[in-house]
């Protein structure tokens, strides 16, 4: 049951940050509840996150707040494995934008691909 939540919650960020580039406050609500239901694993990939809280504080223009959140979530989740799917997630964004070269990049919707390729390829 978690992973088919999981899963829909990947397949519905996708869509989200693909077609509008917003997130409401109510993607915490699901975030919270995959956070409760797995286990964490907190490590060094939270040290990852809290630069990017700063590059987004410092540079807002650069990252979003949904990109902060989603990559906060993540690393409680994949923890060591954030690194991985950081990469993955800029080559999918660095793909993105030789298909469709435009002002902004939906990373949202890259880390949700990366982490589905991740998982398969695990």
């Amino acid at each position: 049951m978690t992973k088919l939540f999981f899963w829909s919650l990947c397949l519905a960020v996708f869509i989200q940050d693909l077609s509008t580039r917003t997130f409401s406050r109510w993607w915490l609500l699901p975030a919270a509840i995959l956070l409760a239901i797995v286990p964490w694993q907190a490590d060094s990939s939270l040290l990852f996150c809290a630069l990017v809280l700063l590059l987004w504080r410092l540079r807002p223009d650069w990252i979003g707040s949904a990109d902060v959140t989603a990559l906060f979530v993540l690393s409680l989740i994949a923890g060591q494995s954030l690194y991985r799917l950081v990469v993955a997630a800029c080559g999918f964004g660095l793909l993105y934008s030789l298909v469709r070269p435009q002002n902004t990049i939906p990373f949202v919707s890259c880390l949700a691909a990366g982490t589905v390729v991740l998982a398969v390829l695990n």
